[in-house]
């Protein structure tokens, strides 16, 4: 595993790339600690229906990949524990990654990734809520929180699923694969966007640089 620190500018400005299928880190020193911990939750579904895989579907895939384990890097460096979470063996898995090695960890994690063909193939949360959210003896929800979501599929029912959790008093980002040549028309795509209004939304072009958009 090779680390190549950089120096320069602050961490708004994020000049540097790195692959979740790599074994070559771009990576700023340490610019603090003692910040709380924050939730990257993984979007596991990236086709709508019973489909044959397509290439596109294959590089939007890789593409949130890469936005992941981008944005893992750049919170540890800033002194961030965060916990990433991953829809695995039919159940929702977190991980608590606080340094390189587990940084390196995930990165073999994610490479080894397998998305859901389709939302009919979820037999489970499209996103961990419930098990986020804590429940004590009267009935009454805990969440709260900071979570990021990143999806390779943002449709009607993931923009339900992030209000719920908003209503659970968390705070969700988004980070969304946009692509060329996908079925979905223009309006619908801005419709979801004035949806997201409450929230930081990030939007990648397959042909982005991902260290240009997450600014």
């Amino acid at each position: 595993m090779n680390f190549v620190s950089i120096s320069g500018d602050p961490l708004h400005k994020i000049h540097w790339k790195l692959s979740a299928k790599t074994d070559v880190f771009m990576v700023r020193k340490d610019e603090g600690r003692g910040i709380p911990r924050k939730k990257l939750i993984l979007d596991p579904v990236v086709t709508r229906g019973e489909k044959p895989k397509t290439q596109s579907a294959v590089q939007r895939e890789d593409k949130i990949l890469d936005a992941l384990i981008s944005v893992v890097d750049m919170l540890v460096r800033a002194g961030r524990d965060v916990e990433v979470w991953l829809f695995e063996y039919g159940e929702w898995m977190n991980y608590l990654i606080k340094d390189r090695d587990q940084i390196a960890q995930m990165q073999h994690r994610l490479a080894a990734f397998k998305f859901i063909r389709s939302k009919e193939e979820l037999n489970n949360e499209r996103l961990p809520m419930s098990t986020i959210a804590m429940q004590d003896g009267n009935g009454r929800i805990f969440a709260g929180g900071d979570a990021m979501v990143f999806t390779a599929l943002f449709d009607n029912q993931l923009s339900e699923t992030i209000k719920g959790m908003q209503e659970l008093k968390m705070t969700v980002d988004l980070v969304a694969i946009k692509y060329d040549g996908d079925n979905v028309k223009s309006e619908v795509w801005q419709e979801e966007k004035s949806k997201a209004a409450k929230m930081n939304l990030w939007t990648i072009s397959l042909g982005d640089e991902i260290s240009e958009v997450l600014v």
